[in-house]
């Protein structure tokens, strides 16, 4: 009996040791993952702790680590940061720092880097830092060409292919209506499918883009007169050239107002003209 006794005592404490040893490992495995993370160092030395999605020839694409799951994806440009160090100890340096031009660097950093700043608090993103891949919006449209002018609307969305190009595609439908003399009166309808690429430019807390599309035309023409009525309809090729620009609105919700000014080449009637649009309305930014 007094043997057993031992035996048993013997077995109990080293369930207890091994139970003991098992629960200091979970617990340090677990703390170990949650502290796992990526540290983005500033060039002003300011270190964000994050996780990188990816890292583009100019950009830098992460999600803050206090909010992983929810958070949008954050994007900053690689000139204003020094170095990423990944949770499984690698260390990328982006930008050497020269400790013997630390005045140059900070004016640097004075001018370019307010944007980033801003991005400390996650509910005051800069504009730039909101530019995500998606984005829907509905413009106002008006159009002129030989004195006549129309009105309509337009649907677009837009996906950037790769910093800072973005591409761009609009449904838009425009109508018209003139009173030619006493007794007739011409109405119009332009159906627009185009397709238009962005560079776009930072410009404050906007940003600035020149643009080039291609597209078809469906254009319709009814002419009425006293004593007659002629129709007239027809689908062109079209060419875009213009400018836009977009800012925002509010600095927690991603709802951008936009502007365009476009040039479309297109031949009516057998003639080769140019017709002028003017776009604006709202963006939402997934």
């Amino acid at each position: 009996m007094v043997k057993f006794s031992c035996v048993g005592r013997v077995i109990l404490k080293s369930r207890s040791f091994f139970l003991t040893n098992a629960s200091i490992v979970l617990l340090t495995v677990s703390i170990f993952s949650t502290s796992a993370q990526d540290i983005i160092i500033l060039r002003n030395e300011v270190e964000i702790k994050a996780r990188v999605i990816e890292v583009n020839l100019s950009t830098i694409q992460y999600k803050p680590f206090e909010n992983l799951n929810g958070g949008h994806t954050i994007m900053i440009y690689k000139s204003n940061v020094h170095a990423i160090n990944y949770e499984n100890g690698k260390r990328d340096i982006i930008n050497p720092l020269r400790t013997t031009n630390t005045a140059q660097i900070a004016k640097i950093i004075s001018s370019n880097d307010k944007a980033t700043d801003k991005q400390q608090s996650n509910t005051k993103l800069g504009v730039h830092e909101r530019q995500t891949k998606f984005s829907v919006g509905v413009n106002g449209l008006f159009g002129y060409a030989n004195k006549y002018e129309d009105y309509g609307i337009g649907l677009k969305f837009s996906y950037i292919i790769a910093n800072p190009i973005r591409l761009s595609g609009e449904f838009g439908i425009l109508w018209g209506h003139k009173v030619l003399g006493q007794l007739n009166t011409k109405t119009t309808e332009w159906k627009d499918y185009s397709v238009y690429v962005h560079y776009m430019i930072p410009a404050g807390e906007g940003i600035f883009y020149p643009l080039v599309g291609i597209g078809m035309v469906d254009y319709s023409e009814n002419l009425v007169g006293f004593l007659y009525l002629n129709n007239n309809s027809e689908t062109n090729f079209v060419v875009s050239l213009g400018i836009g620009s977009e800012y925002a609105l509010s600095r927690i919700k991603n709802i951008f107002f936009t502007g365009e000014i476009r040039g479309k080449i297109l031949n009516i009637d057998e003639k080769v003209g140019v017709r002028f649009h003017i776009a604006s309305g709202l963006t939402y930014k997934f």
